[in-house]
Order: structure tokens, then sequence, then C-alpha cells
């Protein structure tokens, strides 16, 4: 009799040692989104009150465009009467945003202009120019230095 409380006792004493491990690494998994979610949330905290952001709701898999993600050449242009420029970027972006600030000689902001440029591809040039209709003769007279900057688009990550 003592041989079969041994058997009773030995088979109710299972071991469930993969789902305990694969139960640990799931909430694991879930602490470490969590985790990332709120400190992207701590970074950038307007983000998700932007409805008008569209990369928001995909931090995991994009990331925000930035200056490094574009070459960009520029030169007065004769037949606009203003600046043209070439952007070259570096990978793809989505709804690519460029301010572009005009500067005097003491670096002081005569005027800002913003250029949505939309999609682009890794590769392949997009033109875009400002004439002097839009900048004004004195910003263009005065004008001796040009600060060129991302502000908006992302990137994916898989891309």
């Amino acid at each position: 009799m003592s041989q079969d409380n041994k058997n009773q006792t030995a088979e109710g004493k299972k071991s469930h040692g993969c789902l305990t491990a694969l139960i640990v690494l799931i909430i694991f998994g879930v602490i470490v989104c969590f985790g990332y979610v709120y400190i992207q949330n701590q970074l950038n905290p307007n983000d998700s009150l932007n409805p008008t952001n569209q990369g928001s709701s995909n931090k995991l898999f994009s990331r925000s465009a930035t200056t490094n993600d574009i070459l960009i050449d520029y030169d007065l242009d004769i037949a606009s009467f203003g600046m043209k420029a070439t952007v070259n970027p570096q990978s793809d972006i989505n709804n690519l945003e460029l301010t572009i600030k005009f500067l005097d000689s003491n670096e002081k902001v005569l005027s800002t202009k913003v250029k949505a440029l939309g999609n682009v591809k890794k590769g392949v040039q997009v033109n875009f120019s400002i004439s002097i209709g839009e900048m004004g003769w004195s910003v263009a007279w005065n004008t001796k230095y040009t600060l060129v900057t991302v502000t908006g688009g992302t990137v994916s990550y898989f891309s």
C-alpha cells in the first residue's frame, strides 16, 4: 500500500516548468513594452496629444526624421529671384517638413519659411524654391546665412 501512495503523490506533483517560463517571459515582455511607451511619453509628452502627428501611433516602428536623414544643397536662383534647393534623402521619409531660417550678419532670424515636401524616397532628389516674393525684398537683401532644419517627418526602422 505504501507503493500506491508513492505513485499517487508522484503523479500529483507534475512539473510545469515550460509553462511557468513562458508566462514569466510574457509578463516580462509586457513590462518592457509599457516601460518603452512610458519613456517615450516622458521624452515627447506632446506627441500623443497632437492628432496631426501621424508618427505617434507607430513609435515602436519609426522615429522622427532628423537633419542627418537628408543632404541639402541650395543656391541663389536667378530665374525665380530667390533660393533654389535640392534635397537628397538618405532614407525614406514620410511627411518630410523643412524649416528654412534666413539670418542676417549677426545671425538674427529675419524670416522663417516652412516647406512641406511630403513622402520622399531614399536617393530620389526633391527640388523646391523660395522666391523673393515669398521672402520679401528686405529679407532677401539682408540675408547672409540660411539655416535649414528638419521639423517634421518619420523614418521607418524597417525601410
